[in-house]
């Protein structure tokens, strides 16, 4: 069988199909929804900038690929029915990238991710003021899923445990920041035994960790306001000038949104350029 690659669009002012630019359709799950009927197919879902307040649930068949990408320098919001996850991840691969996901509200877990059992990737994402009463205020990464998080920022997320992030599965940070999540255990990451949470490059602050330290594995040049999450001699912990933005007041060279370090920030310039996946910092500096 023959495999395809298939584009559909999304505008908050949509009336069509989803089927091309000009014939948007009005919500992302009516396109999810088009692209599960597309059997044997990689989709992309082209997203106008806009906000958008709706729960949507992704089940992507097996071998097929779905990608949700906000297509503007302007990224949309998405903004979650209360209550409930803003996306709903039950199987299959998906990406989501250029988007911010803002004020989830989940009754369980994963107030704006709840990855139930497939393979996300969320890339250049923000995940800000989303709740969960249980676990998983940002994202819920439940046993047996896969996460992997590069150059997205985490902030104001709240939950019982795991304020930014519950990882009871697979998880992977690289380029990322995670600040001012909130928790009873572990505002910035809660992960669990038997899980696997790979950091590197990434920022720590006022977010700590918690749960088994032992499954928090440290590839190198993080950066920490506390000394939490168990990282190691080439990371910087109980540092006190991380100094980054206290609001998400400009897309700082990335779509959404993003909290800004300044030159005198201890994460300046703390990965080495031989480690820089980005020619490009949060502050739009090369």
């Amino acid at each position: 069988m023959l495999f395809r690659s298939v584009t559909l669009y999304v505008s908050p002012s949509g009336t069509g199909d989803c089927t091309n630019s000009s014939n948007p359709c009005a919500t992302i799950q009516a396109a999810i929804t088009a692209a599960e009927l597309l059997v044997s197919s990689d989709v992309t879902i082209d997203v106008a900038a806009g906000t958008y307040v709706e729960n949507d649930t992704i089940n992507v068949p097996t071998g097929d690929t779905l990608a949700i990408q906000g297509s503007s320098a302007v990224a949309p919001t998405v903004s979650g029915v209360d209550p409930g996850s803003v996306f709903t991840i039950t199987a299959g691969t998906v990406t989501i990238e250029n988007v911010t996901i803002s004020g989830g509200a989940a009754s369980t877990s994963g107030g704006g991710v709840d990855n139930a059992g497939g393979t996300v990737t969320l890339s250049n994402d923000t995940l800000a003021n989303d709740t969960a009463t249980i676990s998983g205020g940002g994202l819920f990464n439940a046993v047996g899923a896969t996460a992997v998080l590069v150059n997205d920022t985490l902030t104001s997320d709240t939950a019982a445990t795991g304020g930014g992030v519950e990882n009871q599965g697979s998880a992977t940070f690289t380029n990322d920041t995670l600040a001012n999540d909130t928790a009873t255990t572990g505002g910035g990451v809660d992960s669990e035994t038997g899980a696997i949470t790979n950091v590197a490059n990434s920022i720590v602050d006022g977010s700590p960790c918690a749960g088994d330290l032992s499954t928090i594995f440290d590839f190198g040049h993080n950066v920490e306001s506390d000394n939490s999450c168990g990282f190691g001699v080439n990371d910087l912990v109980d540092s006190t000038s991380i100094g980054l933005a206290t609001s998400l007041a400009a897309n700082n060279s990335s779509a959404p949104q993003t909290l800004a370090i300044g030159r005198g920030s201890s994460a300046f310039e703390e990965v080495p350029s031989a480690n820089c996946t980005t020619t490009i910092d949060e502050r739009g500096d090369l």
